[in-house]
């Protein structure tokens, strides 16, 4: 058998070597990931380059494209930040809102364009939001009631003062022809009576 430290030697050894291990596996898992900075890789910044002179030539679809192949490349923010810019600029809000929310959703430590891409997101939700229904006022047309005509009293019908008169007139004609009759009484039979002769 051994000496009876050696075991004790060999459990001390084994902790500091399983401790060493822990500390450095939790160093590597603690470490965040360094961003992708797309101006390290030659090609990506290449892209970057040919993206930009696209956009400035106005040429806002082909620098889109070439935005979304550096991105793909190197997942740099900044690039995804451009893109989105670039979309936005060409009137693409669908596409530009995707790429402000991929970026916002990266949380980037850029915060001033953080700062913007939540200002254009509000833009472009105003502008995507549907414009509100007006509904026209309902016009009704006015009810037309004829003209209710008043009802005159009898007495200031014409037919009423015909009819007064055409009376008296009968009246007045039997009246005097009754009452005059008596006042021109034939002369008797024997009486001269002048006749004119021409």
């Amino acid at each position: 058998m051994g000496h009876p430290r050696s075991g004790a030697v060999l459990v001390k050894a084994w902790a500091i070597v399983w401790g060493l291990w822990l500390l450095c596996v939790g160093s590597a898992v603690a470490q965040p990931a360094s961003p992708a900075n797309c101006m390290v890789d030659a090609q990506c910044r290449s892209l970057l380059g040919q993206a930009k002179q696209a956009n400035q030539d106005g040429q806002p679809t082909v620098a889109a494209q070439l935005y979304r192949q550096a991105y793909e490349r190197t997942p740099d923010p900044r690039v995804l930040f451009n893109l989105a810019r670039v979309e936005h600029a060409a009137g693409d809000l669908v596409a530009a809102k995707r790429s402000y929310e991929r970026f916002v959703a990266e949380g980037s430590a850029l915060p001033e364009q953080q700062a913007k891409a939540h200002e254009f997101l509000a833009e472009i939700d105003t502008a995507l939001r549907p414009p509100p229904v007006v509904v026209p006022p309902v016009v009704v047309p006015p009810v037309v009631v004829p003209p209710v005509e008043e009802q005159k009293p009898v007495y200031k019908k014409p037919w009423f003062w015909g009819l007064i008169g055409g009376g008296v007139a009968v009246g007045l004609g039997v009246g005097l022809g009754l009452g005059l009759r008596d006042t021109w009484a034939m002369p008797p039979a024997g009486v001269n009576r002048y006749q004119p002769t021409f």
